[in-house]
């Protein structure tokens, strides 16, 4: 059986953007990615809003996620060594 579930936008019939997040707790994501070409057109903001994602985290040296993470409302719950646990309230 599988634990995951693996959501994703084509363009073009290319994979473009997708993200990866439990089936038992499905409002935490464990990965999101766009490729490079095709960020800031849209596709992980709205993957994370309709996968109504709450929670994530965020390596401290990405700079760029973290500041998109926050202009969606993501808030630093707890900060480690390399990285930041992110949570947002979802409506």
């Amino acid at each position: 059986f599988v634990l995951t579930d693996i959501l994703g936008i084509k363009e073009d019939g290319k994979i473009v953007c997708f993200c990866v997040r439990p089936k038992y707790k499905q409002e935490v994501l464990s990965r999101l990615y766009t490729t490079a070409e095709n960020r800031n057109k849209g596709y992980a903001t709205y993957l994370l809003n309709y996968c109504k994602t709450s929670s994530l985290s965020c390596l401290i040296d990405n700079h760029k996620a973290f500041q998109f993470y926050t202009n969606l409302g993501f808030e630093v719950e707890q900060k480690f060594t390399t990285l930041y646990n992110l949570k947002r309230k979802v409506i």
